[in-house]
């Protein structure tokens, strides 16, 4: 049977990283801090298995301030 679990974001448990490349030779490393979502897991039927995320893209942090600004602003996409 297929149990629901929410993520649990407030224990340190689960978290929202990325990475881009900057030029071609080096990584950009950032985390999304305001983010929710459960995920649905079926150990008889893992093809049911589900995960469903929010994330609130103004919460990018990348640890340099202009640039969080900037990938905050309306042109960006």
């Amino acid at each position: 049977m297929a149990a629901e679990y929410k993520i649990d974001k407030e224990g340190q448990h689960a978290f929202v990283n990325f990475r881009i490349q900057h030029l071609g030779y080096s990584w950009l490393y950032g985390t999304f801090k305001d983010f929710d979502g459960t995920f649905t897991f079926d150990e008889k039927n893992p093809s049911a298995d589900k995960v469903n995320v929010t994330i609130k893209p103004n919460s990018v942090d990348t640890n340099h301030a202009e640039r969080d600004k900037h990938l905050r602003s309306s042109g960006v996409s």
